[in-house]
């Protein structure tokens, strides 16, 4: 980089390539890259090759990246835990969990909302607070009904609890954005667009179920679906 184009590579650089290299699978060659980093790696680097361990589910490097990390947040912990449980180590999934009780580390809980009118209505996962609860739920199952119909399988590979494919099949049901696009629908004519938003990553399964029900209720586009 430096001898083609006279730019003296930046922590950022290094960044980029730990992911390209951790998303395209290369872990060990992205950790060989972080360990030859000239100036220090910081906390950017180590949970972006953290999130390649969690894609690739390779859980010794995790650990090592945990170890680098000075300061855990909740994200790190729930990383690690999920790492352990794609691959079914149960045990230490929960040793996890323990540590993040023990020290008061609390899991960020997930939030979906859904502005109509001028009003906002929030969402949690399995969420019942709402007034129109009843309608809601109805309208989601018949949704859910309707999509695997047309094709849609729920994703429960990514349930990372040691239950059985109906109970996570369960699980998925009642996500905070399926509760809000649901809701969005029960209130809005055809062809509206139905904005949802997310204070944390949209989980895959509803991504791909929101883009079938799009299609079929002709919302514009898959929502859209914002992270925030």
């Amino acid at each position: 980089m430096k001898r083609h184009f006279s730019v003296e590579p930046q922590l950022e650089h290094y960044v980029a390539m730990v992911d390209l290299l951790g998303r395209a699978g290369l872990l060990e060659e992205a950790y060989a890259m972080i360990k030859e980093i000239p100036m220090k790696p910081d906390v950017v680097i180590w949970r972006a090759f953290l999130n390649a361990c969690r894609i690739h589910k390779n859980s010794k490097l995790a650990e090592v990246a945990i170890a680098k990390i000075s300061h855990l947040g909740s994200g790190d912990y729930v990383l690690l835990s999920n790492i352990y449980c794609s691959i079914r180590k149960w045990e230490s999934a929960e040793r996890v969990r323990y540590m993040m009780k023990k020290i008061g580390v609390r899991k960020k809980d997930e939030r979906s909302w859904i502005e109509l009118r001028g009003a906002i209505h929030k969402f949690k996962a399995s969420d019942r607070s709402h007034p129109e609860t009843e309608g809601i739920y109805k309208l989601l199952e018949g949704l859910i009904c309707r999509a695997k119909m047309v094709g849609f399988v729920p994703m429960t590979e990514l349930v990372l609890m040691d239950t059985s494919k109906e109970e996570k099949e369960e699980n998925l049901i009642y996500h905070s954005e399926k509760l809000a696009l649901a809701y969005g629908i029960l209130k809005s004519c055809p062809r509206t667009e139905i904005q949802v938003s997310k204070n944390l990553q949209i989980y895959p399964d509803c991504h791909c179920w929101m883009k079938i029900v799009s299609q079929g209720y002709n919302c514009e586009g898959p929502g859209p679906i914002s992270s925030v």
